[in-house]
């Protein structure tokens, strides 16, 4: 279980292969989930062991994610 809280399509440079896909957190599921175009499968899911309440794609590709807590804070994930 996911319990979506923000979804995006990637559109971006910083992860090539990710481009058309879907980025969605979870609230229940304490990550980032990344999900075919077509929605025809989960392609990857990270538990990030936090509430995830939105994930966004910056101007230049960055994927950006904000956790859901009092003192929640904003995390960019970066190519390795």
């Amino acid at each position: 279980m996911i319990a979506p809280s923000g979804m995006t399509v990637y559109e971006g440079g910083d992860f090539p292969q990710w481009r058309g896909d879907m980025l969605i957190g979870g609230l229940a599921g304490s990550g980032v989930a990344l999900i075919a175009g077509d929605g025809s499968d989960q392609l990857a899911r990270w538990d990030l062991e936090m509430r995830v309440r939105d994930v966004a794609v910056g101007p230049q590709g960055q994927v950006w994610i904000i956790e859901d807590a009092d003192d929640g804070a904003l995390y960019r994930l970066v190519p390795n």
